[in-house]
């Protein structure tokens, strides 16, 4: 297909009616032309930047220029013989039956084929892929309206009416989709960045290079309690917000404003202010970064920080770290592996060394009895207890040594395991407990005395309530002997003596004698009564007596066994110390209850055990002296578990009040006028001395008092 005559209409109408007509009406003819303008117009429709063809009023490609031939060759299409593809084919026909994803694409392209052709659209654009194994590649379809007669090789004129146009337009389309790609990363971007300046905890603003807001994150205007920061003017930027000065609490000259020094393009680098509002002070930090370009400066941004808990928390931190360094005992933080974490300034003191040099060493390198082999042990040790007490011996660094009492506790901080001990020097108590130690032990030797003193005291008095008893015995003795009938018989002996020649005459007739029978008999009845007196007196005599050689008994057993250890019957025990303490000649007045169980015998110091139980019976003797209560009564219990001896001495008497109570066993502490307070002190002391206790109970005055002794089976 060759040019024989072209025929074209620069700006072509729509008309009604047949295409035929409608192009005859329109077209412009133009006069044969030569053979070099035949070849021109060729060249130049083959030199077309795009593929092109032409087609007729049905559809059918009447010509298709290199680059059209090229794609169909390209693509696998069939060229004929003079190198002209697709002659004869129905363009429209083949966009119907497209198939695939653009299929829709080339049915929008048949209809505008024959809307063009009909006149009724001047012109039609549209995209589609045209994808391939070797890439993706997109085009753009051009459907134009033409008035073109074409003469082929055998003369038979062909009358071309549209043009279609395929603009390969890839570059466009990679392009375009790199930028859509590009500015879509550009806004997922700022929102992400817009989402970060809105979640952080510090205000953003930005300023312009004429000091006028831009734009803030809302935690700015939650700092600066305000709705919107956009409303606020340059001069409310300057005077609106009231910022004073950190340590004076003035407010501070416009000049030195951070807002001010960042519109006039000085930074500021994290400096305090103090921000009130409503008369409410907060701590903020304040940044700006003013922003600068070769033509000056574009504008700032200013960051403020709420400081005022941070600078509270550093307040209190440094206020803590002081107090530690200002205490009174050295202070440690040990880790696991045994090194010197941290310590206060006591510590410095106390070992000679610095705060840098104890950081880092070891526990073992100040106290020996933490010996590296022996280190995981000891922490496994500490670990469980979570807290104590021990005395060690720290070393200094001139290499001197010091006794110390170390109180250790365990904690876990953020995840990390510690132990914390605090070190006090106790060489000074060291002494005053040596100075101490030899004063209680002479106070103890006077409190033995005096108990000792006190029971021999009771000894003698007892031994003297005896004697005096002893004696109104000898007294009456005395007086029954003077005035005793014996003597009566001995006149009677004279009488007889006298007549003993006739006796019996004597009695028989003599006035006198006759009454010899009636005063035989008084004289035997008298006598039988004299003498029933005089072994009663006696009797009780010989207990009085035997009851002295008893007291002396006791105290002579005490005494010869005093300070050693030995293996007593409890029960024997309380006996004695009844006997001690003559409670019998009390039984007229107050009851003694006796509870004994059935106990073991008990290995101990014997001089021990009855000062205490002899000064309890004493005392509550004592106390039912001043109760009001009719019957007085003392009971007195014995009884045993698996591993103690348990002695109770208890009263019905006034009882004790709490707050006697409480310093009831403190050495001086006495409620009597004459007491002196070393008793039940010393008697504290004895049970203790015996691996023992000695405690008192009562549930106020007026309702008795209990005092238990409680003593090992076998100290």
């Amino acid at each position: 297909m060759t040019f024989s005559q072209v025929g074209l209409n620069a700006s072509p109408a729509i008309a009604e009616g047949s295409g035929k007509d409608s192009g005859e009406n329109q077209s412009h003819s133009v006069s044969e032309k030569s053979a070099g303008d035949k070849d021109a117009y060729e060249k130049i429709f083959h030199a077309l930047p795009h593929q092109n063809c032409i087609l007729d009023e049905h559809g059918v490609v009447v010509l298709a220029n290199d680059k059209w031939n090229l794609f169909a060759k390209e693509n696998g299409g069939v060229l004929l013989g003079d190198a002209t593809a697709c002659f004869g084919m129905n363009y429209i026909d083949v966009c119907r039956n497209t198939t695939g994803d653009v299929a829709n694409e080339a049915d929008q392209v048949a209809d505008a084929i024959e809307a063009t052709i009909a006149n009724r659209i001047n012109t039609h654009v549209s995209e589609y892929a045209c994808h391939s194994l070797a890439g993706f590649r997109w085009y753009q379809v051009t459907v134009t309206p033409v008035d073109i007669r074409l003469t082929d090789s055998s003369g038979e004129v062909h009358r071309g009416r549209v043009m279609v146009s395929h603009s390969d337009i890839t570059a466009y389309k990679v392009g375009a989709s790199k930028q859509t790609e590009l500015q879509i990363r550009v806004e997922h971007k700022n929102e992400v960045l817009d989402a970060i300046l809105q979640t952080i905890p510090v205000g953003i603003i930005a300023f312009d290079r004429n000091g006028n807001f831009i734009q803030c994150n809302s935690t700015a205007e939650i700092l600066l309690k305000r709705n919107s920061l956009a409303e606020l003017s340059k001069s409310e930027w300057r005077r609106g917000i009231e910022l004073l000065d950190v340590e004076a609490k003035t407010p501070i000259p416009d000049e030195a404003s951070p807002f001010v020094r960042l519109i006039n393009g000085e930074p500021v680098n994290d400096e305090e202010f103090i921000f009130r509002h409503r008369s409410v002070d907060r701590r903020f930090a304040f940044s700006s970064v003013p922003l600068k370009s070769v033509r000056g400066p574009i504008g700032g941004i200013m960051v403020i920080q709420d400081v005022t808990e941070s600078r509270f928390k550093d307040h209190d931190l440094r206020l803590l770290r002081k107090s530690i360094d200002h205490a009174n005992d050295s202070m440690f933080v040990i880790e696991p592996n045994g090194k010197i974490y941290d310590v206060n300034d006591v510590a410095c003191d106390a070992l000679g060394y610095a705060r840098e040099e104890l950081i880092g060493m070891e526990v073992w390198d100040i106290d020996p009895d933490f010996p590296l082999e022996r280190w995981d042990d000891d922490w496994l040790v500490v670990q469980s207890l979570e807290e104590g007490i021990i005395e060690t011996e720290l070393i200094t660094k001139s290499g001197d040594s010091f006794p110390a009492e170390v109180s250790v506790a365990f904690f876990t901080h953020e995840g990390d395991n510690y132990f914390c001990t605090f070190a006090r020097d106790i060489r000074e108590r060291r002494e005053s407990e040596k100075r101490n130690s030899a004063l209680a032990q002479k106070l103890q030797d006077v409190a033995r005395r005096a108990g000792m003193a006190e029971v021999a005291a009771g000894v003698l008095h007892n031994v003297g309530n005896v004697l005096n008893s002893i004696s109104v015995t000898t007294c009456l003795l005395i007086e029954q002997l003077c005035h005793s009938k014996v003597f009566t018989l001995g006149k009677v002996a004279e009488v007889v003596d006298a007549n003993c020649d006739d006796l019996g005459s004597f009695i028989v007739n003599d006035p006198q004698g006759k009454h010899f029978a009636t005063l035989f008999a008084h004289l035997a009845n008298s006598l039988k009564a004299e003498q029933s007196s005089t072994m009663d007196e006696l009797t009780e005599l010989a207990k009085n007596v035997e009851h002295i050689k008893d007291i002396i008994s006791a105290q002579q057993s005490a005494a010869k066994h005093g300070g050693l250890r030995e293996v007593l019957d409890p029960r024997e025990l309380m006996e004695d110390a009844l006997k001690l303490g003559d409670m019998p000649l009390l039984k007229s007045v107050i009851e003694f209850d006796k509870l004994y169980q059935p106990v073991p015998m008990i290995e101990s110091e014997k001089h021990k055990i009855l000062q205490i139980l002899i000064n309890l019976i004493q005392n509550s003797v004592q106390a039912l002296e001043t109760s009001e209560n009719d019957s007085k009564k003392i009971s007195l219990i014995i009884g045993a578990d698996d591993e103690s001896i348990r002695f109770e001495v208890r009263d019905n008497g006034p009882g004790i009040s709490k707050e006697n109570l409480k310093k009831l066993f403190q050495h001086g502490f006495t409620t009597r006028k004459e007491g002196h307070g070393f008793g039940l002190h010393s008697c504290a002391n004895f049970a203790q001395e015996m691996n023992g206790s000695l405690a008192a109970f009562s549930e106020g005055e007026g309702k008795g008092a209990s005092f238990i002794l409680q003593l090992p089976i076998d100290a």
